[in-house]
């Protein structure tokens, strides 16, 4: 599966590996943003991901984002 969206390659992953129930700790950007995307899914087969604000959570991948909201609060 290498050269394969990283995204892409862990839901297909959680899909096949993962029990139901099982809760989900992201560890890295790619983990966060799929989290942050797709929750419903991982939700809807059966996952539990750790509770965030989804729309914090984008803007605080997109580093751009990140210092636009940092300049408005005169950060």
């Amino acid at each position: 599966m290498s050269g394969e969206d990283p995204q892409r390659q862990l839901l297909s992953w959680l899909r096949s590996q993962s029990p139901a129930g099982a809760v989900l700790l992201p560890c890295d950007d790619d983990s966060l943003e799929l989290l942050a995307r797709r929750r419903a899914e991982l939700c809807g087969i059966g996952l539990r991901p750790a509770r965030a604000n989804d729309e914090a959570l984008v803007d605080m991948l997109d580093k751009e984002r990140t210092y636009e909201i940092a300049r408005a609060c005169s950060v």
